[in-house]
């Protein structure tokens, strides 16, 4: 469930995109998830999936490699419930300093997201 309220999401419809997102990601209901998809970390080509916990910052700002998601070399840094990139989250567009769960569902709602 989207850490937000129904006002700060905009509508109810709004709030049932933010899980439908979720799920059609696979973080609100992959088994290493403790909090709804907030904590995860896209998963590699080595298929282990990880979590995080320190929701200060994204957590490939702090020198965490991005994770290679084919056989490729196609890399991604998308964490969180909506797998949002490492330049997205903290986003200073909204004034959101940090990557926690509710910075991440305001970020995903915000209309600068909405093009």
């Amino acid at each position: 469930m989207a850490r937000l309220s129904t006002t700060q999401a905009g509508s109810r419809n709004a709030l049932a995109f933010l899980d439908m997102l979720a799920w059609f990601e696979g973080t609100s209901t992959s088994p290493a998830t403790a909090l709804d998809g907030y904590d995860f970390i896209v998963t590699g080509i080595d298929r282990k999936p990880e979590v995080f916990t320190d929701f200060s910052d994204h957590p490939f700002a702090k020198g965490c490699r991005s994770k290679v998601i084919n056989s490729k070399g196609l890399t991604s840094n998308a964490s969180g419930r909506y797998q949002k990139g490492r330049t997205e989250v903290p986003d200073p567009k909204l004034a959101l300093k940090e990557a926690t769960p509710r910075a991440e569902s305001l970020a995903a709602t915000a209309k600068p997201y909405r093009s």
